[in-house]
């Protein structure tokens, strides 16, 4: 199904106002709007529409409604790392200038090219920009508006791309090249692709339950160009990544909390299999659910990088993969940002592309979006 974000009853009682992510195909930070429906299932019909979200819909006897209005704007920017965390935001070079949805942007074996997931032209598929020119391909043409697609990753020799696609709430991991052609489904139900860095093995998790892409299940192997999967970890450990050398593994450990969410654990083993321990814990109110925890290894096998939420802001963080502190990449202050799911190391490990998103929140009134029912004649 479709994530919701608040209902409230019709004036009358003989319906709903909510808002939903029907109709987007975009699985991070979807664009929700409102829709109103009769109790009993009749009347569908969509209230808003455009870039927009629109949220926790309110109605008075009056027929007055309110809601909440968020707009964001994302672009794919380029941070340093080697200042100040205030510094390296200073220093970031926008790369992409786009009205609609950017996000997950992933680096192949050099920075000429950026492979992203984007809403332009009416259904999230994968994009590529040229860093120096800012021209843009598509390389996948989806239009059904049952299926979405999720982060794409370029392999580290520029071969291939793994992306996630979702139809009927089963996920799977796909292959494409980067001109778009030999699209290939890998053939179970997998996400949170990792490529090893000599390109020879592409590691996921297995959904053990095929309408819960959130489930995950064994942490497993597949040489992307034939050849049965391995079972890495069958343990709770997932979206992994995998050091240069392929000696060690990192991966993810969720650990419910008692209020819903779950709080993480990054754990490390060397050799993939053997024995885990923990490096770091990372409470479950840095990651909002939209967010989750996907680290991605530096190319020198030194810093493992993501983003984490505090208040308002999304920023950039880097965990040493030996242990110790998180260090700050970037820091945005108090300005309403948001960073979904991966960020991707530049080739040279001297910077970090993600995909901004930039927003501002108000409540507004909405007239004339409900028409009464006509009343029934004697």
């Amino acid at each position: 199904g479709r994530l919701l974000s608040g209902f409230c009853w019709s004036a009358d009682g003989s319906g709903i106002v909510y808002s939903s992510a029907r109709g987007s195909t975009v699985l991070y930070l979807p664009t929700f709007n409102l829709w109103t429906i009769g109790l009993d299932g009749d009347g569908l019909r969509q209230l808003t529409f455009g870039e927009a979200s629109y949220v926790d819909p309110d109605l008075d006897a009056n027929g007055l409604l309110v809601a909440g209005r968020i707009v964001r704007n994302l672009n794919i920017w380029k941070y340093p790392v080697d200042g100040s965390a205030l510094e390296n935001v200073r220093r970031g070079v926008q790369i992409t200038r786009q009205t609609g949805q950017v996000q997950t942007p992933s680096v192949g074996s050099s920075d000429r090219e950026v492979v992203y997931l984007s809403d332009s032209g009416g259904h999230g598929n994968l994009w590529v920009v040229d860093t120096e020119t800012g021209a843009t391909r598509q390389i996948t043409h989806e239009q059904d508006p049952n299926v979405s697609l999720g982060v794409p990753v370029w392999s580290p020799d520029g071969r291939q791309i793994a992306f996630y696609a979702t139809s009927a709430g089963v996920g799977r991991n796909w292959l494409v090249n980067p001109d778009g052609g030999n699209l290939r489904d890998l053939g179970s139900a997998a996400g949170w692709a990792h490529w090893s860095r000599d390109g020879r093995w592409l590691y996921y998790n297995e959904n053990t339950n095929a309408q819960v892409t959130g489930a995950q299940g064994p942490l497993k192997k597949i040489q992307p160009d034939g050849g049965p999967s391995i079972t890495v970890r069958d343990d709770k450990g997932n979206r992994s990544a995998i050091s240069p050398d392929a000696s060690t593994l990192y991966f993810v450990v969720e650990r419910p909390t008692v209020t819903g969410g779950s709080d993480y654990e990054v754990r490390v083993a060397s050799p993939e299999s053997g024995p885990s321990r923990v490096i770091a814990q990372i409470s479950a109110r840095r990651i909002p659910p939209w967010q989750l925890l996907g680290p991605v290894i530096s190319p020198d096998g030194q810093w493992l990088a993501f983003p984490l939420t505090d208040g308002v802001a999304t920023n950039i963080w880097a965990l040493p993969t030996s242990g110790g502190p998180l260090r700050q990449i970037t820091d945005f202050g108090q300005r309403p940002t948001y960073i979904a799911r991966r960020v991707s190391w530049s080739a040279d490990g001297k910077a970090i592309f993600a995909a901004l998103g930039e927003g501002d929140a108000d409540v507004v009134l909405l007239r004339g979006l409900l028409q009464p029912k006509p009343k029934a004649s004697n």
